[in-house]
């Protein structure tokens, strides 16, 4: 009798153990060899995994789905919905992940330019953490559209007068920044004068004088064509005395456009 008691507890292990190790092994259905990061691995030529199809009452009805619950539902929007920990149901998009979006445009930064002449800012510096891309030319300072779309154009002038100015601007001096379009037509795309004094008291004082020193910041989004050819200039409009472009800031200039 205690022999075959100690047979019966034997059997039973085993089949336990038995047991065990078929819910903790890895399954292969058309291979023996499951690939190690799966517990189960269907392989066939042409055949798939039928996922168990369903109407959506019956889905909506599952009572607490478990997270990552997978069904196929045949009415309605039909398609592959999963169960999300926080969101709920939620269906399998058919819609491709979009493509990051490339990086058309430029930030360039200015030292300093002293002139008192109309001309284009050139030389700039596109070192990190500014960055430049397709199309811009630093030693110019010619940025080509590579496409056309709408673009954010944000730049930043500091500058200083470099003599004190002793007379009165004329009636039709207002010295200006401005980004033009320079081909394949020439048009302003955004300007800003250099700030002004201008008093006049009446027999006593008239004057008329840009700030010895200051700031302009131009700003605004634009369409712009593939091919078209944008500058960021400084035109004097009759105001002769020289002008340090940076005002002796590093940088003292911050240039940048970019594709929205």
């Amino acid at each position: 009798m205690k022999t075959f008691t100690r047979i019966s507890a034997i059997l039973a292990l085993s089949c336990f153990l038995v047991k065990t190790s078929s819910v903790e092994a890895q399954v292969g259905i058309g291979t023996t060899t499951p690939d190690g990061n799966a517990m189960l691995e269907v392989v066939s030529p042409n055949k798939g995994i039928l996922i168990p199809r369903i109407l959506k009452a019956d889905r909506e009805s599952i009572v607490t789905p478990a997270t990552g619950l997978l069904v196929y539902q045949t009415n309605d929007i039909n398609g592959f919905y999963f169960y999300h920990e926080t969101e709920g149901w939620k269906r399998v998009s058919s819609e491709s992940v979009p493509a990051p979006a490339k990086d058309l445009g430029f930030s360039a930064t200015l030292n300093s330019v002293t002139t008192n002449a109309n001309t284009q800012l050139s030389g700039w510096s596109v070192t990190n953490p500014s960055y430049n891309a397709p199309g811009f030319n630093p030693t110019t300072g010619n940025f080509t559209v590579p496409e056309t779309g709408t673009y954010a154009i944000e730049t930043t002038i500091n500058y200083n007068l470099t003599v004190t100015t002793s007379v009165s601007a004329g009636p039709g001096v207002n010295p200006y920044f401005e980004v033009r379009k320079v081909a394949p037509i020439t048009s302003s795309l955004i300007s800003g004068y250099l700030p002004m004094l201008n008093v006049n008291v009446v027999l006593v004082l008239t004057l008329k004088a840009v700030l010895d020193r200051g700031v302009v910041t131009l700003s605004r989004n634009v369409i712009l064509n593939a091919g078209d050819v944008i500058g960021l200039f400084y035109l004097n409009s009759g105001f002769t005395p020289s002008v340090n472009i940076g005002g002796g800031l590093t940088p003292g200039v911050s240039w940048a456009i970019r594709k929205l």
